[in-house]
């Protein structure tokens, strides 16, 4: 997802982390990615302070801080022919991910939650999204 990020979105990024070990193997397939994480504000930091940091069992080895964007829902209201998906009262987060990737695949232009539902920027419904947060 760093790389989606860094392609579309590279001005929200406020900064990066990386595990020693992902670092340290980054192999030559990975060229590109160790070429972006040059460009960015990244810290380099042990795989014990990593676990810390990173809300997953299982972390990946690169954590990205990214400004959370801001939606009008006047701007989605002036498009001609305008689908969106509305949810009421959603509390799981892996659900709303699969969700965001459904709508996604199906042409959606939004999904709106009523105040009740999970945040829409939920570490957990982030991950879930599988980037697909970043189209939506």
């Amino acid at each position: 997802m760093f790389e989606e990020i860094y392609r579309d979105h590279k001005e929200d990024l406020v900064k990066t982390y990386v595990s020693e070990s992902f670092y340290e193997n980054l192999s030559k397939q990975r060229v590109e990615l160790a070429k972006n994480l040059s460009e960015v504000d990244m810290e380099l930091v042990s795989d014990k302070v990593f676990k810390e940091i990173s809300e997953t069992m299982t972390p990946q080895g690169i954590l990205a801080i990214v400004k959370q964007p801001q939606y009008q829902l006047s701007q989605l209201l002036k498009k001609d022919c305008l689908q969106l998906v509305l949810l009421e009262d959603l509390r799981d987060p892996g659900n709303l991910g699969t969700i965001v990737r459904t709508a996604e695949g199906a042409g959606m232009d939004g999904i709106i939650l009523t105040k009740a539902s999970v945040d829409m920027f939920n570490p957990k419904v982030i991950r879930s999204t599988m980037g697909a947060i970043y189209r939506m």
